[in-house]
């Protein structure tokens, strides 16, 4: 296991196991399905919480941190017009 920041599944028997991007993505989009909401990925909800951040005010530098970006241009992607 690498030393990245995980989400982990927690379950009986497996508190050892972290859950995948893809794991995640798979359940976003199986619950959005049941909720009737058509073609919403885990990158949409990232893009959702990146917006609102921006919209409310968030600094881009802490944004850019708190995303992972590799420099604030990145993160000025989700500035919408």
């Amino acid at each position: 296991i690498d030393h990245e920041p995980a989400l982990w599944c927690g379950q009986p028997g497996h508190e050892d196991r972290r859950l995948t991007v893809a794991a995640v993505d798979h359940l976003v989009r199986t619950h959005a399905a049941i909720a009737g909401l058509a073609d919403v990925s885990a990158h949409d909800l990232r893009h959702t919480a990146a917006s609102l951040a921006i919209d409310a005010g968030e600094p881009l530098h802490r944004l850019r941190d708190r995303f992972g970006h590799s420099s604030v241009l990145v993160t000025s992607g989700y500035i919408h017009a």
